[in-house]
């Protein structure tokens, strides 16, 4: 999956309403049909259908491309006329493409996006580490047990979580689905804990 991964810990990108706008200003279809030649199903999850961390509640059009919408979110959060952030993204022309679609759709609603190209093994380091990065658009692999991915990501300690946000829901869902053996309940709970 081709994600964006937000450091959410301060200025505009710790609030929800300006994260939300920024699902909304992007236009999957069209990442998906003029770089990834439509081979890339457009989604709002990391994890594809069949996977147990996939919710089904959360189809492709759940933040749906709605431009107007993302500029009235922008104006509740107290932005109305944008913000600037930057991303850091691995020097790999298909990383780049993806940032430079996402910094036109996104300029579409007044957010100026600033891509600065660095080596993948630095990725790690300047956006989870050193967290010296608003963003990094990266590619993520469903590994064999999701929970770890869970904790990385979603919990204040993840080292992929270089703002440190969670809530104590999601600690709990996070310990949740890290221990629990009955399939069904692990599905539940995967499902709460994805959206």
């Amino acid at each position: 999956t081709y994600s964006m991964n937000l450091n959410n810990s301060n200025g505009p990108l710790a609030d929800l309403k300006v994260r939300q706008a920024l699902q909304h200003a992007i236009d999957r279809e069209a990442i998906s049909q003029s770089i990834l030649y439509g081979k890339c199903a457009p989604s709002v999850q990391a994890a594809p259908e069949g996977y147990i961390t996939h919710s089904e509640d959360l189809g492709p059009d759940y933040f749906e491309y709605d431009p107007e919408r993302a500029r009235e979110l922008l104006a509740e959060a107290g932005y109305p006329d944008g913000f600037a952030f930057e991303t850091i993204v691995n020097n790999i022309p298909i990383y780049v493409s993806i940032a430079e679609v996402l910094q036109a759709q996104f300029a579409e609603v007044g957010v100026e996006l600033s891509i600065r190209q660095v080596p993948s093994t630095d990725i790690v380091d300047i956006h989870n580490v050193r967290k010296l990065s608003d963003a990094s658009v990266t590619l993520g692999i469903p590994v064999a047990d999701p929970a770890q991915g869970a904790r990385a990501y979603w919990t204040a300690a993840g080292n992929r979580n270089p703002g440190g946000q969670t809530t104590p829901e999601i600690e709990e869902l996070v310990a949740q689905v890290s221990s629990e053996t009955d399939e069904k309940a692990l599905e539940e709970q995967w499902n709460a804990l994805t959206e």
